[in-house]
């Protein structure tokens, strides 16, 4: 039958909110996919630009410090030769994990490259910045990396 006028028009506007609100989904998928890395689900190197540039513009305007700090783990390449490239992964995932637990909310963390990480620490001085990574590192190194049908390593 006929469709009264106010019922159509309910019926728009339920299609257009739901339309918004799958491109919005999209948007958030399309932004998680190409600047989160999948593996350890720390920002990717694609956003380390935009983001310390946006750190970088914030302390030009109001002032403040800001500390870069690279992280490498050492001896990977012998984990992924001796184990394999999945226990490479769960090693990559556990050094993420960890670090991020100790970081404060606006800190941000990197994966730069294939075992490499960089940590943004914004409003940090440098001897901030040399407790706080060593802190990461003393974590790191105690952390047990658990693999699935192998003993912990």
């Amino acid at each position: 039958g006929p469709l009264a006028a106010d019922a159509y028009d309910r019926f728009a506007d339920h299609a257009y909110r739901f339309k918004t609100g799958m491109r919005a989904l999209q948007m958030k998928l399309i932004r998680d996919v190409c600047l989160v890395d999948h593996l350890t689900g720390v920002w990717n190197r694609s956003s380390l630009q935009q983001r310390v540039s946006e750190e970088c513009e914030r302390i030009q305007r109001y002032g403040g410090t800001c500390c870069l700090c690279m992280m490498d783990i050492d001896h990977f390449k012998i984990v992924n030769d001796r184990h394999g490239h999945a226990v490479g992964d769960r090693v990559l995932q556990t050094v993420a994990a960890t670090a991020q637990q100790r970081l404060r909310r606006f800190d941000t963390i990197f994966r730069y490259g294939g075992e490499e990480f960089l940590i943004c620490l914004p409003r940090t001085t440098i001897d901030e910045a040399v407790a706080s990574v060593e802190r990461i590192r003393t974590d790191i190194a105690a952390a047990t990396v658990v693999v699935d049908g192998l003993p912990d390593i």
